[in-house]
């Protein structure tokens, strides 16, 4: 080892065995070394985060960036940006546009624009539903990592953003599981009982309900525990790997351990930090700004996900960044049944789970496998990404675990800025100070090194 382009030195940094003292030697975008601090080769740049925590680059398995169609909300520039700025080094595209990407013809749509304006790296979703079984197999072989199905029907007036990615007929969806299984790809499902949550809106509607509680009672604990249940036995049948995201309850996260538990089927869960941080408080003072889906519940709920968390029965941490208008929330302001569902949550993600480390809530290290290693597995980009080992991918995130930040939504990076107050205001302890994405610094100290399309496609790996 002769020459590097960058070498990253701390006292504290995540290798895959556990935190340790050392160095990350970078050179072609690759860690080409890894030292415990003695006799390093000469270096175009080197960065001291002595008193810092090097950790691998988060690979943030749950974002909406909007584009095609939707750039009022998001694009690719703005959601990666906020992705930087938020350690996030790969992103893994939801679906949801206009059109949706369901097709080979709309992936390649996506790619264009993708690898136009993105500043980190990016993986993709194909859509399974009823529409889309004939194009699985197309899709996975065009390189997505994942596919995506939603139990419920689209939102009114969001129709064509759900074309081809959604199935709320048992037969279809059992076919779906299938054809995803015969590729070896990850199923990822938004896991609720569409039919109890209809029944249930046009119950408390008929009684003058349209206050912002009532949108989480149309949406009990019982209408996700069904789903999950319902798509775990569906993942037996079929033999598929099934992924639930964002589970917003305990009692899905203990369905889930228990099918863990009894070693079949391939299951797996992912929550967010709005199950983890926010409750019905929020809620009722944020109204619209707070309707995400599924609901954001109650202060218990977030103690007991911590718990699974910590006990190790939550697999991974997505963001579930889905930006909207203030236009479209403000729709809900006097009936929470017409705002849109959805907010921004790239940028502060992993503030808010290092506030949890500082606050005793879960262990760092763990944290680190929940955010980057743990994610780049299941979705098959692993060991490209999500460690900090030699011939990974130089991706990581520099973190101040004492530095504080209070959120403003003004100075957020996504797009709707107006709209983006579900973390508005809070302060929080433990903040990216500096971004690397293959040996190349994206984000630094508010700061937007990387020239747009500097990120690159990131296809299924394999397993």
């Amino acid at each position: 080892m002769t020459h590097a382009d960058l070498i990253v030195k701390s006292d504290r940094i995540a290798f895959p065995e556990g935190m340790g003292q050392g160095a990350l030697v970078v050179a072609g975008g690759r860690i080409v070394g890894v030292s415990d601090g003695g006799i390093l080769p000469a270096a175009r740049e080197t960065i001291d985060a002595t008193g810092q925590v090097v950790l691998p680059g988060v690979v943030d398995p749950h974002v909406h960036a909007r584009e095609p169609g939707l750039g009022d909300r998001e694009d690719f520039r703005t959601c990666t940006r906020g992705a930087a700025a938020g350690g996030v080094t790969t992103i893994i595209e939801q679906p949801v546009s206009i059109p949706s990407t369901w097709n080979v013809e709309r992936l390649r749509e996506k790619k264009a624009l993708a690898s136009r304006k993105c500043i980190v790296d990016w993986a993709l979703y194909g859509g399974a539903g009823i529409t889309s079984l004939d194009h699985i197999e197309a899709m996975a072989k065009e390189g997505v990592c994942a596919f995506k199905t939603f139990l419920h029907e689209p939102y009114p007036g969001r129709e064509r953003e759900f074309e081809g990615l959604y199935s709320t007929d048992d037969g279809a969806l059992l076919e779906v599981f299938g054809k995803v299984a015969k590729t070896g790809l990850l199923e990822c499902v938004h896991a609720e009982n569409n039919a109890i949550i209809a029944w249930n809106e046009k119950k408390l509607q008929a009684a003058g309900r349209v206050d912002p509680l009532a949108y989480v009672e149309a949406r009990p604990v019982v209408s996700e525990v069904e789903a999950i249940s319902r798509c775990m036995l569906f993942a037996e049948a079929t033999g598929v790997r099934l992924q639930v995201l964002h589970v917003s309850c305990a009692e899905g996260i203990e369905l889930i351990r228990t099918a863990k538990q009894r070693g079949t089927p391939s299951v797996t869960a992912e929550t967010t930090p709005h199950y983890l941080w926010a409750n019905e408080e929020q809620v009722q003072k944020l109204g619209p700004y707070a309707r995400i889906s599924p609901p954001i519940r109650t202060r218990e709920q977030n103690e007991r996900i911590w718990q699974l968390l910590r006990e190790g029965w939550v697999d991974t941490i997505g963001s579930d960044h889905g930006p909207h208008t203030k236009a479209s929330k403000e729709a809900g302001r006097e009936n929470i049944f017409k705002a849109s569902a959805g907010g921004a949550g790239i940028e502060t993600m992993l503030p808010l789970m290092l506030h949890g480390v500082n606050q005793g809530k879960v262990d760092l290290f763990r944290l680190s496998k929940l955010m980057s290693e743990n994610t780049a597995r299941l979705y098959g980009l692993y060991p490209k990404k999500g460690t900090l080992r030699v011939g990974s991918d130089a991706d990581m995130v520099i973190v101040d675990m004492e530095r504080e930040r209070t959120f403003k939504n003004t100075e957020l990076q996504v797009l709707a800025k107006d709209a983006a107050l579900l973390w508005h205001g809070w302060t929080v302890k433990g903040v990216p100070v500096t971004t690397i994405v293959r040996g190349n610094v994206v984000y630094h100290e508010g700061r937007f090194p990387a020239e747009e399309g500097y990120g690159q496609f990131v296809p299924y790996q394999g397993r």
